[in-house]
């Protein structure tokens, strides 16, 4: 039972994120490919988002189903807009700059996305 345990909370989290990276190196060559061949990255967004949201969808209806929604208030709207707005923006710009270079500058600018995170939690004094 333990070795179970262990598995869950130490290897599986491991796992998650090596698939998280593999997912982004492919999404990146495959744009670029399709770049190469002359397809719009706002094509490609729609596509790409569009197979994520179906995906995703049916683990949202198994592991939510009994959980209640917060109310629908202006604040919580707000916020949903701002994290859709942030994100929007974030791959437009990624696939507007890899359209310009590599998918492996892509890939390792993405990867220093945490070391930037701490460097701006640091200059404004966000840390602990």
């Amino acid at each position: 039972m333990e070795r179970a345990g262990f598995c869950y909370r130490e290897v599986l989290p491991f796992v998650a994120v090596i698939i998280s990276l593999g997912s982004n190196v492919g999404v990146t060559t495959a744009f670029k490919a399709a770049a190469s061949q002359g397809i719009s990255y706002r094509v490609f967004m729609v596509y790409a988002h569009s197979l994520a949201g179906l995906v995703l969808l049916p683990f949202a209806f198994i592991f939510e189903r009994k959980k209640r929604l917060p109310p629908l208030n202006f604040s919580f709207i707000n916020r949903i807009f701002l994290l859709g707005l942030i994100g929007f923006l974030g791959h437009t710009l990624g696939y507007m700059g890899l359209v310009y270079s590599t998918p492996t500058l892509s890939t390792i600018i993405s990867n220093l996305t945490p070391a930037f995170t701490f460097a701006l939690a640091i200059i404004f004094s966000w840390t602990p």
